[in-house]
C-alpha cells in the first residue's frame, strides 16, 4: 500500500489495483500529491511502475515476435500506459522511464546481406529470413546469423553493422550515439548503398545471361526474300 497526503488528511492505495491509471485518475492522484508537495508518495509510485514495466520488459523478450505478434502488441501498450503514469511523475524530480522497443514494429521480410568467399575473396549476396524496423529516421535490417547471433544492418547496404545475441537487444543496441555515428558516416553510408545496388545488378545479370537458351551455331537465319515490285494493270 502506498500512503497518499492530501490537504485535509491522507489515503492508502493498492498500487497494483490502480496502475496503469487512467489519465483522469493520474490527474487527480498527482494534484493531491502537488497540494502537500508529498514527493515520498510519488518516488513510491515511481518505483512500482519502474518494476511492472521492467517485468513486462522481460516478459515480452521470451516472446516470438512472429508467433506472438498480438501478445507482444498487448504488452506494449500496458507499457505505454505505465509510460504515460511516469511521465506524469517527473514534475516531482523523477526520472523518466523509457522504453524504445514499444515503439518498434518488426516486419517480416527477407533480407539481403554481403558474404565474401575465403578462398576466392569474391562478393556475393546471400538472403535470409528476417525483419525489417524504423528507428530514429533510419530503416535497418535484422537477421538471425547463427544459433546464437544476430545481426543488424542498414536496409540497402548489405552490410552488418552489429552482432547481438537477441532481437530485443538489437533494437535497444540504437542508442542515441549509434544514430550520432550512423550520421556523421553518411557518405560511407551511401557509398555502401551504391556498391550493393552495382553487385546485385551484376547478379541479375549473370543469372539472366546463365538462364538464356544457347543458340544452334549449326542453324542459320533463313535468308529474308526479296519483295517484288507489284506488276502494272
Amino acid at each position: 500500500m502506498i500512503k497518499i497526503r492530501y490537504s485535509n488528511g491522507s489515503m492508502e492505495i493498492n498500487p497494483d489495483a490502480i496502475f496503469p491509471a487512467k489519465p483522469a485518475e493520474m490527474k487527480t492522484i498527482v494534484s493531491a500529491m502537488l497540494d502537500t508537495g508529498d514527493t515520498d508518495a510519488a518516488e513510491s509510485i515511481h518505483a512500482h511502475i519502474l518494476e511492472k514495466v521492467n517485468a513486462l520488459k522481460k516478459a515480452r523478450d521470451a516472446m516470438d515476435p512472429e508467433q506472438e505478434t498480438a501478445r507482444i502488441a498487448k504488452v506494449n501498450a500496458e507499457i505505454r500506459r505505465y509510460l504515460a503514469n511516469a511521465k506524469a511523475l517527473e514534475r516531482f524530480g523523477c526520472s523518466p522511464i523509457i522504453d524504445d522497443a514499444a515503439k518498434i514494429v518488426l516486419k517480416k521480410a527477407i533480407v539481403h546481406t554481403i558474404v565474401m568467399d575465403a578462398e576466392t575473396r569474391k562478393r556475393t549476396i546471400k538472403t535470409y529470413s528476417g525483419w525489417t524496423f524504423n528507428k530514429s529516421g533510419y530503416e535497418f535490417e535484422l537477421y538471425k546469423y547463427s544459433e546464437k547471433c544476430y545481426r543488424i544492418q542498414i536496409c540497402g547496404t548489405g552490410l552488418y553493422i552489429m552482432e547481438l545475441r537477441s532481437r530485443t537487444a538489437a533494437i535497444e543496441s540504437i542508442t542515441p550515439n549509434m544514430i550520432e555515428k550512423l550520421h556523421q558516416a553518411a557518405k560511407a553510408i551511401e557509398k555502401a548503398k551504391e556498391e550493393f545496388t552495382t553487385l546485385q545488378n551484376a547478379e541479375r545479370a549473370e543469372t539472366i545471361s546463365e538462364s538464356a537458351p544457347a543458340s544452334d551455331p549449326e542453324q542459320k537465319p533463313e535468308p529474308k526474300q526479296e519483295e517484288q515490285p507489284e506488276q502494272p494493270k
